[in-house]
């Protein structure tokens, strides 16, 4: 692999990377507050999508970087054994 190949790729891991705190965000506000988790998740891929169609930036890898952070939080809360969405016991 050359040096430019290896630079790609960095620079796709790292574009993910900035964008996966936002998707942890979606996942706690939706938890949280459902109204601002929607806006706030809805206006991320709106802001993808426009981005996208104005400068051509291939939005796709950004929306990787979402889905990893939002998984992630999900993931932890699986594992922590939150079966609620506030929190509270588990019914049934």
């Amino acid at each position: 692999m050359g040096d430019r190949q290896r630079v790609a790729v960095w620079r796709r891991i790292m574009r993910g990377a900035i964008h996966t705190p936002h998707g942890w965000l979606s996942s706690r506000l939706l938890e949280t507050r459902p109204a601002a988790g929607a806006a706030w998740t809805v206006g991320f891929f709106f802001y993808e999508a426009v981005e996208d169609i104005r400068i051509e930036d291939h939005a796709y890898a950004d929306l990787i970087g979402w889905r990893l952070g939002f998984s992630a939080r999900e993931t932890v809360k699986i594992l922590k054994g939150d079966k609620n969405a506030k929190g509270g016991k588990a019914r049934g």
